[in-house]
């Protein structure tokens, strides 16, 4: 059933409740799945890490419009080509500090591209859990050695590589 806000909330197979963002003047490509939850209401990374495979070369891929996706842990492309992804206004977002097995000298990174070629990334936000300034600024996070290698994108070894309108925070 839509509601106002352009969200789609229907019932499971197992009576659970979830929500899909509907999408809005995205291009056309392979749509993200209505079954990963796109209200940040539960942990999406494997959901879309196996999406994301499943899905042919030389496509694009298609997020929620404005959704928002819980993903604790990295998104990961690895030796793909001609991918696009277009992310529609969407936020890939943490709410949890990573494990110590995943801090510093470890990675927990947001997304990795790994290889490959021709990979655009477009239209989306990365958000992280270091939110407190250590400088009294608005809008900075504090240095924490910990969490040097939570990167927004950790992009290795790919030939041809375009990233517009992005963001990562925190």
């Amino acid at each position: 059933t839509p509601n106002q806000l352009g969200a789609a909330v229907a019932p499971d197979a197992a009576g659970a409740r979830w929500a899909t963002v509907i999408l809005r003047d995205g291009p056309e490509g392979v749509r993200i799945p209505y079954t990963i939850p796109a209200d940040c209401s539960s942990g999406v990374t494997r959901a879309i890490n196996s999406w994301m495979a499943s899905v042919p070369d030389g496509s694009t891929l298609v997020f929620g419009w404005r959704a928002c996706y819980k993903t604790e842990r990295t998104l990961r492309l690895e030796d793909r080509v001609g991918l696009t992804l277009h992310g529609n206004g969407a936020t890939f977002k943490r709410f949890t500090v990573s494990p110590r097995r995943l801090r510093y000298p470890n990675s927990n990174r947001h997304w990795l591209i790994r290889g490959g070629s021709g990979i655009t990334l477009q239209n989306m936000r990365v958000k992280g859990t270091n939110t407190v300034s250590d400088n009294g600024q608005p809008g900075f996070g504090s240095y924490l050695l910990d969490f040097e290698f939570e990167h927004g994108f950790s992009i290795h070894g790919v030939q041809g590589i375009v990233i517009t309108n992005v963001s990562t925070d925190a």
